[in-house]
């Protein structure tokens, strides 16, 4: 009975109710087998190691301290810090056994935090670790001490603990963490169930030993019972003949009798282990099938899987004293034809030879010899997408088609071709430089220099020495470089650039600059010098180095001087080496033709170069290089943009140079194989056909490296402190209308907020299934005197302008309101008017068209519209332009008659705005951002399909290209094909409206789990008659001539 009431508590805690899809029991049979399997055995163990030997390694401050009873590392070993204490606590370098003395160490450690701890004062977190939530960001836990409580959970002593370190975490004073410890644990050895079995070189018989019951015996005995075995297997043998010469001359009703059991025979009845020939062995596997096969055909109802289930166990624990009667088993045609059909698929789908084994799990191709504690992890993975599907009222037997459909297609990726793309900040896509104004230093269609080389795309395939980048005539290969010259590490990369192009590479190499032209400075002289020359110069100077003719002769004149000044540097790392005056000096005295007041102007008057330096400057900051590098430099490997952190992931520039351009050649090779690629084209025309070319980075979207999901989490995670990746769902059957916010789960949250939303949409037709939804969570949309940021205002705009733009019909898009003042009705009774405060979000709650209301009852009239699609963008644009102007010219908000739109039903709309429960949903907003986003006040986040990006700094924007590429991401991620399965497996009444609710969620919930989607694109979709439908699904390739 203790055991089941734990089992209830586990599945409340978890959040599985009880319902009759057997979601719960499932999750009750894997809570079962963890604490069977003793999964976290070694976690507790673990804990119990640090507690017993941790506080030897920490460096002592003080011997004791009498303040406050902590007890810091001495000279004499004990089991533990607290040996007289079965609960104990650590708050930085020291150890407190004494409740009543914690708070008063806290308060010590919190000024040593001050304004960061350090790391003698932060003991590292474990993936075992137990953090007690907070509403604290991660930047701020950064500068709050450590409580780590090692106690254990059956005394009452650990729950006084508790309670204190709890009511410190959830004031914001420290981070919790509890870790289990048993001060006395059990001394008995765990028993555990099996057979043993010995194989017999020399004599080549099995012998079964059961090492649960057989005692220590002398070596005489062991003989003695060998002897045995042979004895009864030639007796049997001799009367299996016998037997066999009476039944040939036995009446033929006798014959018919034995053959109709013959099929079937109990193969349990016996444990005798018998010789067999080896003939009888060569079909052991086929006949083995068979009998599973037989014990579900035999078997009826709910009762068929099991029995196959129990079937296979039996022949795999006891094969030995089995295998005699399997070899008596007859093959029927049905099986054999189809093992024949499963060799022929499983070899083509996925390359397993005949006689060897595939271990598939909802699909996913697993190890046949993976063990139990990563198979269980595996199994806690696919129960979560189950339970959330099933929360999704969608049918838990349909997961696998639904997994199939948002599955990657086999469409060509850079990342099949190499690993640099994991370093890459655009992840496998490449970033359009097609308007981007590159200075290039040389060309290798048109240079002098490359005429030797062939012009073909054929030599692509032409014998070179390893490692070595083909030279191939033509501009397939393209590096641009985005430099500061004056800083250090971009000074290596030019003298390495002039290096490339004098030794022949076959690159087209150019330059942006990422110089601020505002800023008079070093490198703002640097780039006017090379700017200057690169235009002024037309022939190689007899004094240069470009005697090879590869390259620009300005470019070239340009980049030879940058490297000549570097030269004259004898330590180009300290700030002051390199100077303005050093810079003018040497260009003065390497041109002493050109005026040097051309070149590099003065305070008021700033040359005509100037502006080709401000025009890189805007498409590095348009493009979102320079918020995505931070600080030059970088390279753009035909738009694979890698920063000065990415390349050094790669062995440093000239490295990350070959490698990336090895990569990418393979690439171009495979295109040319496929016909996709031939001589007319240029690289940009073949990433244009693949869908590669993007116009923005932004690094928050373009994460090449999947998201990490927790293995260990079930159910809604309510456990992070930080923003979540992706949104956690509750079940759509929960009813909490009258609940407050505060007691309600962070996926029922998120359900109750979905259900509420607006949206702006594009399409000529309402009712077009959207399969992508992005949510955008703005902070103070409506700055005044005391919140004087307009990035919220801004990304309101660029929100509405892109759905009115560049969003496809299949997009919606959803405001959220995070502001950093919670918004109270101040206990006025007086009637809202248009222009009175909070007017703005006012106005945008009551924009766009309602959801679908999932959490409602059926006969529950749907909210009003108040305008048309197109109406609530132009609204919407409108709305943040006058907020604009409002904020900037000090002046009233216009009257609503100025400000509406066609297609807006004004009269409608106004009674709404009025009457609106402003508070009560402002109020739902605030505790999305808070609980569910873990989002401080006024911080904002994108939310795309239940993915959440952010939160985003202060100053980070989020344009309508960010918007266009979140759109596009999400359609790469399979969300059509998605929408597409659910049309198929949901009811043919299901409204469009409700499809484009779920196809959202769902791709959430599968995207979380996006690590083993990949498997489901050659998933075999056939059942037949020796595949056995278990909870576990085998599919055997048998050995067959």
């Amino acid at each position: 009975m203790a055991l089941m009431r734990l089992e209830d508590i586990v599945m409340e805690v978890l959040n599985f109710p009880a319902d009759n899809d057997g979601i719960r029991e499932l999750q009750r049979q894997l809570f079962r087998l963890s604490l069977s399997s003793r999964t976290f055995s070694p976690a507790v163990q673990m804990t119990n190691h640090l507690a017993s030997v941790g506080h030897l390694t920490v460096p002592p401050e003080v011997d004791t301290n009498s303040v406050t009873n902590a007890i810091n590392v001495s000279s004499t070993y004990l089991p533990s810090p607290c040996p007289d204490s079965s609960s104990w606590a650590q708050v930085g370098s020291s150890f407190v056994c004494n409740l009543n003395d914690l708070e008063t160490f806290l308060i010590l450690e919190s000024a040593k935090c001050s304004p960061e701890c350090s790391l003698s004062h932060m003991d590292t977190i474990l993936l075992s670790d137990c953090v007690y939530p907070s509403t604290n960001n991660v930047a701020k836990q950064n500068s709050l001490p450590r409580i780590i409580l090692n106690g254990d959970i059956r005394t009452k002593e650990f729950y006084r603990w508790h309670a204190e370190a709890k009511s410190f975490a959830t004031a914001g004073r420290c981070v919790y963490i509890f870790r289990h410890y048993i001060k006395e644990s059990s001394a008995s050895n765990t028993a555990l169930n099996g057979y043993g079995v010995e194989l017999a070189l020399k004599s080549t018989e099995y012998k079964a030993i059961d090492d649960s019951t057989t005692k220590a015996q002398p070596a005489s005995h062991n003989h003695q019972a060998a002897s045995i075995f042979k004895a009864s297997e030639a007796k049997d043998s001799t009367s299996d003949n016998a037997k066999g010469a009476d039944l040939l001359n036995a009446s033929n009703s006798v014959v018919e009798g034995f053959n109709s059991i013959q099929p079937h025979p109990d193969l349990s009845s016996t444990t005798e282990i018998r010789p067999l020939k080896a003939g009888q062995m060569r079909d052991l596997g086929l006949q083995a099938a068979q009998s599973i096969a037989d014990a579900v055909a035999q078997s009826h109802g709910s009762t068929a899987a099991r029995s196959g289930l129990l079937a296979l166990r039996d022949i795999s624990r006891n094969f030995p004293s089995r295998a005699f009667g399997l070899s008596q088993l007859p093959l029927t045609p049905e099986l054999l034809s189809e093992v024949k059909y499963n060799q022929a698929i499983l070899a083509e789908r996925y390359e397993v030879t005949p006689g060897s084994s595939l271990f598939l799990l909802n699909g996913l191709a697993l190890s046949p010899s993976i063990d139990i504690f990563a198979l269980l992890d595996i199994l806690r993975s696919e129960s979560y997408l189950l339970s959330h599907l099933r929360g999704l009222d969608l049918p838990t037997h349909e997961a696998t088609h639904l997994l199939h459909s948002t599955a990657r297609a086999d469409s060509p990726s850079l990342g099949v071709f190499g690993e640099s793309f994991k370093h890459s900040l655009t992840g496998q896509y490449l970033l359009n430089l097609a308007s981007a104004p590159i200075t290039y230093l040389n060309d290798l269609e048109t240079n002098v220099g490359y005429n030797r080389w062939p012009r073909t795309l054929r030599a692509l395939f032409m014998p070179s020495y390893m490692g070595a980048i083909r030279q191939v005539g033509k501009n397939v290969l393209n590096l641009v470089l985005v430099l500061d010259p004056a800083e250090p590490r971009c000074i290596e990369m030019l003298k390495l650039t002039e290096s490339f192009i004098l030794q022949g590479v076959a690159i087209r190499i150019g330059i942006l600059w990422a110089v601020d032209p505002r800023v008079d400075s070093v490198g703002l002289d640097l780039a006017r010098a090379f700017t200057y020359l690169e235009k002024m110069v037309e022939e190689y100077p007899r004094n240069r180095r470009s005697s090879s003719q590869m390259g620009y002769p300005g470019a070239m004149t340009g980049l030879n001087f940058l490297t000549d000044v570097y030269a004259k540097v004898k330590n180009l790392e300290s700030t002051s080496a390199l100077t303005q005056k050093l810079v003018r000096q040497e260009f003065e005295h390497s041109f002493p033709d050109f005026y040097s007041e051309d070149v590099f102007g003065s305070s008021d008057a700033p040359t005509p170069n100037d502006e080709i330096i401000k025009t890189h400057r805007l498409f590095v900051e348009s493009s979102g290089i320079l918020s995505s590098i931070g600080v030059p430099p970088a390279l753009l490997m035909n738009g694979m943009l890698l920063d000065a952190e990415g390349f050094a992931k790669l062995g440093g520039f000239e490295d990350a140079v070959v490698t990336t351009a090895m990569e990418q050649t393979v690439y171009f090779q495979h295109a040319m194989l496929g016909g996709r690629f031939g001589d007319p084209d240029s690289s940009v025309d073949l990433f244009t056909k693949d869908g590669l070319l993007i116009t923005r980075c932004n690094r928050r979207l373009l994460t090449a490296v999947p998201p990490s999901v927790n293995k260990f989490s079930v159910g809604d995670s309510t456990l992070d402190t930080d923003v979540p990746t992706f949104l956690p769902f509750g079940s759509m059957r929960d009813k909490f209308k009258n609940d407050s916010l505060d007691s309600l789960s962070s996926g029922q949250i998120t359900n109750l907020l979905a259900d509420q939303m607006r949206y702006l949409q594009k399409g000529d037709l309402e009712n077009n299934i959207r399969p992508t939804t992005i949510w955008v969570v703005l902070g103070d949309v409506e700055p005044n005197e005391d919140v004087p940021a307009t990035a919220s205002l801004d990304m309101l705009e660029s929100a509405a302008r892109f759905m009115r733009k560049q969003a496809s019909a299949n997009t919606r898009l959803g405001f959220i309101f995070n502001p950093t003042v919670r918004v109270k009705s101040g206990g006025s009774h007086r009637a809202v008017e248009w222009g009175d405060p909070h007017w703005l979000t006012r106005a945008l709650l009551l924009t766009g068209q309602p959801s679908e209301q999932l959490l409602t009852a059926k006969d529950d009239s749907p909210p009003p519209k108040y305008m048309n699609m197109m109406a609530a963008k132009n609204f919407a644009i409108k709305l943040a332009g006058e907020m604009r102007s409002v904020f900037n010219e000090r002046r009233k908000v216009s009257t609503f008659s100025k400000l509406s739109v066609g297609g807006l039903e004004d009269s409608k709309f106004l009674d709404a705005f009025s009457k609106l429960d402003f508070e009560r949903i402002m109020d739902l907003h605030a505790t999305f951002s808070r609980k569910v986003l873990h989002l401080n006040p006024g911080r904002r986040a994108v939310i795309i399909n239940g993915r959440v990006y952010g939160p985003l700094e202060e100053n980070e924007i989020f344009v309508e290209e960010d918007f266009w590429l979140a759109e596009h991401l999400s359609k790469s991620a399979g969300t059509e094909g998605l929408a597409g399965a659910l049309q198929k497996i949901l009811p043919p009444a299901t409204s469009t409206s409700r499809i484009s609710e779920l196809v959202w969620r769902v791709s959430s919930v599968l995207e979380s789990t996006n690590w083993r989607l990949s498997a489901f694109a050659k998933s075999v979709r056939f059942f037949f008659f020796s595949c056995t439908r278990l909870y576990l699904w085998f599919s055997i390739s048998l050995s067959y001539e």
